[in-house]
């Protein structure tokens, strides 16, 4: 698989999508991820994974978590 230079590469497990959260408690979804990578799309990988984290954990607030998380996130 080619990854054009400068491409931010994003892997997830279903853990981070599908995660309990927020004021109506639903799952932190794949337009959540999507937003908050495009908000830091600038930020070197390290800074967009932490936000997202920091994002995420801020979501799930005091609900346990559902399953294993996993992501990586990388620029070729």
């Amino acid at each position: 698989m080619e990854v054009a230079p400068g491409s931010l590469l994003f892997v997830t497990t279903d853990g981070l999508v599908d995660q309990i959260g927020g004021p109506r408690e639903i799952a932190y979804g794949k337009r959540r991820i999507r937003d908050v990578l495009l908000a830091q799309r600038a930020a070197q990988s390290a800074q967009l994974s932490q936000a997202l984290l920091d994002d995420f954990q801020a979501w799930q607030g005091a609900q346990p978590r559902r399953d294993d998380l996993t992501f990586f996130c990388c620029r070729p």
